[in-house]
Formats: structure tokens, sequence, C-alpha cells
């Protein structure tokens, strides 16, 4: 995927709803992004990784937005500046997980 690595980069987190519960990682592609969620997602059992992207604006504090969970509230202001990205980093997503799905959390079963 050939985006401009100045306005985006991707990140995976050991737990999604709370970035600084655990690892929160930066990466220039989705691809790479991807597989350190996949890898949080077979080693944190107790919590719930996610992957996506931070649109790095003018702003001091950018914005992140996840791939994981497409319907953020906070997806509309965006998808309105940069509408054909925004479909380009949903399809890269959605193909990366058909192609190679999250394996299940190591642990124990409930």
């Amino acid at each position: 995927m050939a985006l401009n690595t100045e306005k985006y980069t991707f990140y995976a987190a050991e737990c999604g709803e709370f970035n600084d519960l655990g690892r929160f990682e930066e990466f220039k592609t989705l691809e790479e992004a991807y597989e350190c969620y996949r890898n949080f997602c077979a080693t944190s059992a107790a919590m719930v990784p996610d992957f996506g992207f931070i649109y790095n604006n003018e702003d001091p504090i950018s914005d992140e937005y996840s791939l994981n969970n497409t319907m953020w509230i906070s997806w509309s202001t965006l998808y309105a500046e940069d509408p054909e990205t925004i479909n380009e980093l949903i399809s890269e997503a959605e193909r990366l997980v058909r192609e190679n799905p999250p394996e299940p959390k190591r642990g124990r079963s409930r």
C-alpha cells in the first residue's frame, strides 16, 4: 500500500481500550502493524488488542483510528477530508484479516 507516511503511521496496541495498559507499537506499514496485532492476539490473554492508523495532522495531538472497529463516530470528520485513503485502509485491513486471521488466544478456556 503506497501511503504518504508523513501523513499516516500505523499502530498495534496490546490493549485497544486503554493503550497505556500494555504495549503500543508504531509502524510505517499497515502490514507490520497487523503482524504485531496478531502476535498480541495470541499472547495477551487478558487484553483486547487493536490495530489501526494515526493521522498525523498539524495539531500537536494526532488522532488514532482503529481498523479493528470501523464504527467510531470520530471517523466522519477524517472520512470527509480524505475518503479515498480511508476506503483503501479499510479494504486493506479487511483483506489482511481475511487472508491471515489472528490465532486464538493462548491460555485457559472458560
